[in-house]
């Protein structure tokens, strides 16, 4: 399974945690997850199932376009 994502800064990170731990401690039933701050990303595309070679194609891909927009601090 191949995504597009974007990492989030760490103080957004902290923030959806407090929430997420906030939130469970007020939930009645245990059976509840949430994702771990470190493992949280916003998906911008989904581009499903990809072989070796396509993979590669597209690290290529994604960041030329990345560094063509200027994108970086």
């Amino acid at each position: 399974r191949v995504f597009l994502a974007i990492n989030l800064p760490d103080e957004v990170r902290k923030k959806v945690e407090k929430v997420s731990v906030n939130l469970a401690n007020k939930l009645p039933e245990k059976g509840v997850g949430f994702v771990e701050p470190k493992n949280l990303l916003i998906t911008l595309h989904f581009l499903e199932d990809q072989t070796g070679a396509s993979i590669q194609e597209i690290k290529k891909l994604s960041r030329l376009d990345y560094e063509s927009r200027n994108f970086r601090n």
